[in-house]
């Protein structure tokens, strides 16, 4: 999404981010009635003069790791 419409989200759904990728594979397993989870660590803050918490993937790691056993 352009920087402009990640505003729009920004403001309409409370979002910090926004994810394409997971978007597109997310809408096939609608179709097919497949169940999604999806976890993403957000890089782009850089790109955006945003500070980076390099913490952020490490958590999501620990997060899964101690998720999986549990699905």
């Amino acid at each position: 999404a352009s920087r402009g419409l990640g505003d729009v989200y920004k403001r309409q759904f409370h979002s910090c981010g926004e994810d394409m990728e997971t978007a597109a594979v997310a809408q096939l397993c609608h179709s097919y009635d497949i169940p999604l989870l999806s976890l993403r660590s957000l890089s782009n803050t850089l790109v955006h003069q945003e500070d980076y918490d390099e913490s952020a993937a490490a958590n999501c790691q620990h997060f899964v790791c101690a998720l999986l056993p549990l699905l």
